[in-house]
């Protein structure tokens, strides 16, 4: 990310803007409301000024059109083929630009009920349990064509890719993650921000967003 994006991180330019308390009430974890209500409260925030002007430079510099870059919890309608109604993320980070492109595609989730490393989920069904998050995450992914999304509980953010094992016309959908804990925090680790900030400026490439064969795409 450092190698990538430097130049955006370092400055005066790239702050966050945040006017809300962290702590007490708005953070008590109940159901996947309260998760939505922690990426609305906490995590829009941080990343909002960042996200603005940090693809401000990088269109810029890739000689892309200025368009404004906003982040929205449960706002998103997504259209899905064959689907008899439009299904909408909890979170996404999308362009203002004729297209309302999607750049990332977020779900919440409990804790208690899912986990990125499935060893850590317990009882019946875990198995079948653990696999649905990453279908509906993808499932939105696809439908919106770009190969980044994640999934957000009160204990980290698990950040995916997708990429296509076939390249035919039904493509078959693979995906790659990497979870990064909440209590990441410091100067050189890598955040929760930090990983929604990134997904979102690598979207931004034109040659990076859309879906490709996995030996069509960088390391994660």
């Amino acid at each position: 990310i450092i190698a990538a994006f430097g130049e955006v991180l370092v400055g005066d330019q790239v702050v966050a803007d945040v006017i809300e308390d962290r702590y007490g009430s708005p953070f008590e974890i109940v159901n996947e409301a309260s998760v939505d209500r922690v990426v609305n409260i906490w995590n829009v925030q941080v990343c909002r000024r960042p996200m603005k002007t940090g693809a401000s430079q990088i269109q810029k510099a890739l000689s892309l059109p200025q368009a404004e870059i906003t982040m929205r919890v449960a706002e998103r309608q997504v259209n899905i083929p064959e689907s008899e109604r439009a299904k909408k993320p909890d979170f996404a980070i999308y362009l203002n630009d004729d297209h309302e492109t999607h750049l990332v595609c977020g779900e919440a989730k409990l804790s208690s009920k899912w986990k990125s490393n499935k060893s850590d989920m317990k009882g019946r069904g875990a198995n079948k349990n653990w696999i649905w998050p990453w279908r509906q995450i993808a499932t939105y992914c696809a439908g919106t064509n770009t190969r980044y999304g994640c999934l957000v509980t009160p204990d980290e953010l698990v950040v995916v890719r997708l990429y296509q094992n076939n390249g035919g016309y039904d493509s078959i959908f693979n995906l790659e993650y990497k979870a990064i804990p909440w209590e990441n925090e410091g100067k050189g680790k890598l955040t929760v921000n930090l990983g929604l900030w990134a997904m979102a400026m690598m979207a931004l490439n034109t040659g990076h967003r859309p879906i490709f064969p996995q030996a069509d795409t960088l390391p994660i």
